[in-house]
């Protein structure tokens, strides 16, 4: 992983075997508040070694748990844990591009990049736990919906907030003239 390969740029060789096996068990954990727990015992043996290493780990560390907050299946988690999807579709895009000496317009690469994208996508393989995407959508949606109730109980208290619903089902607060 980067956030790993940026922490051991600060550290000596001889920490980086050890560095490897805390992070491995931090991110392999399923509970959100365990694994943040145990990043967080990381960043204070870091810090007992080298302080940019420990504020390296700082930075994004509770990003770096996102998909245990989102408590996705095991499957999933490991799909979404990785970068490789959208380096897989910049790096297509880079091959298709790189011939391209000179961009006359903003709409010109515009239009470029939604081809690119669209022939990147034509190369793009099913996913492993496409089964339980369905069940992630749902889960999903559950949570906006309480989100939504709150901004419609909010709403309802103030007198200048008027919501909008947008095509896609979220809520966008309008703007004051």
């Amino acid at each position: 992983m980067h956030k790993k390969r940026n922490i051991q740029k600060y550290l000596p060789k001889k920490y980086h075997g050890m560095l490897s096996l805390k992070l491995k068990m931090a991110w392999g954990m399923t509970e959100y508040d365990t694994a943040l727990q145990e990043l967080r015992k990381v960043h204070d043996w870091l810090a007992s070694i080298n302080q940019a290493a420990a504020e390296s780990l700082d930075e994004g560390m509770e990003e770096t748990l996102t998909s245990n907050r989102l408590n996705l299946p095991p499957q999933l988690r490991r799909i979404f844990s990785s970068t490789n999807l959208i380096e897989s579709c910049f790096s297509r895009a880079g091959d298709l591009c790189r011939n391209v000496t000179h961009w006359r317009d903003g709409n010109m690469a515009q239009r470029w990049a939604a081809r690119v994208l669209r022939d990147a996508q034509s190369r793009f393989r099913r996913l492993q736990a496409y089964s339980q995407l369905p069940q992630l959508i749902n889960e999903r949606k559950q949570e906006h919906e309480i989100v939504l109730q709150a901004f419609v109980f909010v709403d309802q208290k103030s007198e200048e907030g008027k919501l909008l619903r947008c095509m896609d089902g979220y809520v966008q607060p309008r703007r004051m003239r």
